[in-house]
């Protein structure tokens, strides 16, 4: 698993997330297809479907399957979001 960044808070009233990256280029990130929250192997973390993504300065903006409102959002913020290796982006 691969360190993606921390969610910083939400957008709006749909459960989306901002993520602040690590490596500050949230771009690079768009494409994943899914992630992890929470700690790795922790009980408390879980796979989620991305059902859409995109930057927004130095931040990912991700709409999580199943989080579909600002309280669900809010139970999320400050944990950790991590990408399996092989969905990482290539670097150019």
């Amino acid at each position: 698993m691969l360190p993606l960044g921390r969610i910083s808070g939400h957008r709006g009233r749909e459960g989306e997330l901002t993520v602040k990256v690590l490596g500050g280029d949230g771009s690079l990130w768009t494409g994943l297809a899914r992630v992890w929250v929470g700690a790795e192997g922790g009980e408390d973390g879980a796979f989620y479907r991305v059902e859409s993504s995109r930057a927004y300065r130095d931040r990912l903006v991700l709409k999580l399957e199943g989080v579909d409102g600002a309280d669900e959002a809010e139970a999320l913020r400050g944990k950790p979001v991590q990408a399996r290796n092989e969905d990482a982006p290539t670097l150019p």
